[in-house]
């Protein structure tokens, strides 16, 4: 499982949570405040999932 925070306040602090779904696919997460998921997906890789966490963040405005 990787993880990785964005941003120096713990409130607004934006999280992806990447990890494999154990059917070959990859699930993600974007979370905000250490708890709160903003959205969640599945893709077929984990550069695919990464990119689209990515994406939903920019499309939340949590991340530019």
């Amino acid at each position: 499982m990787s993880s990785n925070t964005v941003g120096d306040n713990t409130d607004r602090a934006v999280e992806f949570r990447i990890m494999p779904s154990g059917n070959g696919r990859w699930y993600w997460e974007v979370i905000t405040g250490g708890r709160r998921v903003i959205t969640r997906g599945l893709a077929d890789t984990e550069p695919a999932a990464c990119q689209e966490a990515g994406d939903a963040a920019r499309a939340a405005n949590l991340i530019q």
